[in-house]
């Protein structure tokens, strides 16, 4: 089964510039949701600590495959928390670069595209991770450092891409 039709929707990734992203977690969670193609919907993956939340929408690219082997993550910086199986239309900014352990040990490129809703209101001039200033990306950053070192999994910064790569990287998974 490919992952295009594994996932709830049947929406293309990519509309010219722009994303289609599929949430399946919603900002302001402690509880990590994930889709499941076999049972077809959405389990729970993993609670957080009290005290932590997702600080993003975090979701995927339908149909795509990363290095991982999973959907292409997207972390989408939306006005408010969006619900787990929204389709939400999106610009990209760019993308974290990282590397992630698996399970087994062996590590994997783990990239993160960050995105925008098209309809948003805080986000509406953002075209580029720039745009975020440095303290967000930080930011940003770290909370993939701290969520995947909590797992018990390493965590290796690549850098940033931007708008164009970040797109190519969209593009290369399809």
């Amino acid at each position: 089964m490919s992952l295009f039709r594994a996932s709830p929707v049947h929406a293309p990734p990519l509309i010219g510039d722009e994303l289609h992203a599929v949430i399946e977690t919603p900002s302001g969670s402690r509880t990590k949701y994930a889709w499941d193609a076999d049972a077809r919907a959405f389990v729970v993956r993993k609670v957080l600590p009290l005290g932590t939340t997702f600080p993003y929408d975090f979701g995927f690219v339908p149909g795509t495959r990363a290095a991982d082997g999973d959907p292409l993550d997207v972390l989408v910086l939306a006005d408010e928390p969006l619900a787990a199986g929204s389709l939400v239309r999106c610009r990209v900014l760019g993308a974290i670069a990282c590397k992630t352990s698996e399970q087994d040990g062996r590590e994997v490129r783990n990239d993160r595209v960050i995105a925008v809703p098209v309809v948003t209101i805080a986000g509406a001039e953002w075209r580029t991770l720039g745009d975020l200033g440095v303290r967000l990306v930080q930011e940003i950053t770290d909370f993939l450092e701290s969520y995947t070192r909590r797992e018990g999994r390493t965590f290796t910064l690549i850098g940033t891409l931007e708008h164009k790569a970040a797109l190519e990287l969209v593009r290369s998974a399809t």
